[in-house]
């Protein structure tokens, strides 16, 4: 009964499409991860079980956020932002390093990306702080907010991770210009950006290999990957060879992970592809169309507009470079790629947004009489 009176509390068309994308995840992850698991020399359940595990945790906390008033929510933001950046500088220091970057600590066998849990607490303080912001004191506010993304960036070019810092430098300029910050300072901050993208190239080797990998997408042996990929696709066509049945995962790198959509196409077809793309599509559009009715409290208005943000950027992100629109990153697609940080950052996320949605039904039963302080 407590769950039904929760469900009924909730924009629970979202939650259920958030869980029907779970569900394509671990199907995935039960199609994909053997053939990792196989080249590895690990069970091959090895990655089920550990991506059920995150799965049930993650179910809890939406579930466990999601019915937190909001002076709870928001100090459990405040209390995660901190921890997520001690961790931040810990992983420079003691991170297993992969693929030439320190972005993992390894806990019991577990291991865990700091980064990602960046994703959903920096977009929310972002978001409480301009809520504060008013026509006296915006430039004081655009200030601090550039001097703390300065550290954010700071921390995640160390490690480096580049990719992760141009999503969240975009979803802090959304933030930004949804707040209506003067356009000037916009139009500054993004040349900035455009400054140091062309910076980063120079300074960072592995940047400017993945990009000139794109540019000579045509070469095989340049962009294996890539071109594994659009084999994949091309081989499930409408329907798939049915689950399990596919081949070229065993050759494709991170299948499991960012390149688990190509994994689908050949298994599943095109046509499940379609339905997860369905599925997301539902998802951003139902969260913005929310942003849109939410005009009694600012904070909710920006914190959903960057968890919504994030999630419609990765996801297009992430299937742009299976299909080589754009140069690969490790960006791994939402619900569907295997990985515990991923997964319960997104769950954390979605918990934060359906206690907002929360506040938004009592609204919409007592229309115009709920007054918030901000």
């Amino acid at each position: 009964m407590k769950f039904f009176k929760w469900f009924n509390a909730v924009d629970n068309k979202l939650f259920t499409a958030i869980v029907m994308l779970m569900v394509c995840g671990f199907i995935m992850t039960m199609a994909a991860s053997p053939a990792v698991a196989e080249r590895l020399s690990v069970n091959q359940f090895h990655f089920i079980e550990k991506q059920l595990i995150y799965l049930c945790i993650g179910l809890m906390l939406i579930i466990i956020i999601s019915t937190l008033n909001e002076r709870a929510v928001k100090r459990i933001i405040t209390i995660g932002f901190i921890c997520v950046v001690i961790l931040l500088v810990i992983v420079l220091f003691v991170g297993d390093s992969t693929k030439g970057a320190k972005r993992w600590l390894n806990i019991y066998g577990f291991s865990l990306q700091p980064s990602e849990f960046l994703k959903p607490f920096y977009s929310c303080i972002v978001a409480m702080i301009l809520a504060r912001s008013n026509y006296s004191n915006k430039l004081e506010i655009f200030l601090i907010l550039i001097g703390l993304h300065m550290v954010m960036m700071f921390l995640l070019l160390m490690e480096p991770d580049f990719g992760m810092s141009v999503l969240i430098s975009t979803i802090f300029f959304i933030q930004l210009f949804i707040a209506e910050m003067n356009i000037l300072w916009l139009l500054i901050l993004a040349c900035i950006f455009l400054f140091g993208v062309v910076a980063v190239y120079f300074l960072f080797p592995h940047v400017a290999r993945r990009i000139e990998k794109f540019l000579h997408s045509s070469d095989s042996v340049v962009n294996y990957q890539v071109q594994k990929s659009l084999d994949s696709y091309s081989s499930g066509k409408l329907w798939g060879k049915g689950p399990g049945e596919g081949i070229i995962k065993f050759q494709l790198p991170d299948a499991h992970t960012d390149f688990v959509f190509p994994v689908a196409a050949e298994e599943l077809g095109m046509v499940f592809c379609i339905l997860m793309i369905f599925l997301m599509l539902y998802i951003i559009l139902r969260g913005f169309n929310n942003i849109i009715k939410i005009k009694y409290s600012l904070y909710r208005v920006y914190s959903t507009t960057g968890i919504i943000s994030y999630f419609a950027i990765q996801s297009v992100f992430n299937i742009a470079v299976t299909l080589d629109l754009v140069p690969t990153k490790g960006i791994t697609l939402p619900f569907i790629s295997y990985g515990g940080s991923s997964l319960i950052a997104q769950c954390i996320s979605l918990g934060i947004y359906l206690n907002i949605t929360k506040y938004l039904q009592k609204v919409g039963v007592k229309k115009n009489t709920i007054h918030v302080r901000i």
